[in-house]
């Protein structure tokens, strides 16, 4: 028998056919965990269907089938074919900028990354150039107020819905380009406001 050490993850009462959620609802539990997403053999649909689990070190925990098990074995009993690897803050911003919880697109990811890159570019220059009151809700030791999102809300905001945990929003805006009312996603853990304009493409503003 192959012995290995199992992780310990803190599990959650997941929900049939809500894999996806149910695995960024894990990782938010246990931050030092991924979210896997891809493909799994299903016995009932004789096919392989999209799906989504978490690991942490050697172990998975399928939260929609409540089953924690070594991974290799996982891998040989689902013939899992892995299409991504997400992180948790990653899984967590990707949903509030996508309002979805999915099997992502490669172009979601990018496109992502590409601003968080840019954030984080930014935060370094203000930081070597002390303007850092600029950035503060970059500051790890002072996390977003449940109000954070109100206050970042961009002028002329419309159709707002906020996250109840106040930490993140989705509505409509003007485009700060040209002007055409445009949909908008803010998230106040990285200080960032996205607006998706059909005649600009994608803002990081």
């Amino acid at each position: 028998m192959n012995w290995y050490k199992k992780a310990q993850i803190n599990t959650i009462e997941g929900q049939p056919k809500d894999c996806f959620r149910n695995a960024r609802l894990t990782v938010k539990q246990n931050p030092e965990a991924e979210v896997v997403q891809g493909q799994v053999w299903s016995s009932i649909d004789h096919k392989m269907v999209n799906h989504a689990w978490v690991e942490l070190g050697d172990t998975v925990y399928d939260p929609t089938i409540d089953l924690q098990i070594n991974k290799n074995r996982y891998y040989e009993l689902t013939n899992a074919n892995i299409v991504n690897r997400l992180n948790s803050e990653e899984v967590q911003i990707l949903y509030v900028r996508t309002g979805r919880d999915d099997l992502y697109t490669p172009q979601e990811i990018e496109e992502y990354r590409q601003i968080r890159n840019r954030l984080e570019e930014s935060y370094k220059l203000a930081r070597q150039y002390d303007a850092l009151d600029y950035y503060e809700d970059y500051e790890e030791n002072e996390p977003p107020q449940s109000d954070a999102a109100e206050e970042m809300l961009p002028k002329g905001a419309t159709d707002v819905s906020i996250n109840e945990n106040g930490r993140s929003a989705r509505g409509k805006c003007p485009c700060p380009k040209c002007g055409i009312i445009s949909e908008f996603s803010l998230c106040a853990d990285v200080g960032g406001i996205w607006v998706q304009c059909e005649k600009c493409g994608l803002i990081d503003w």
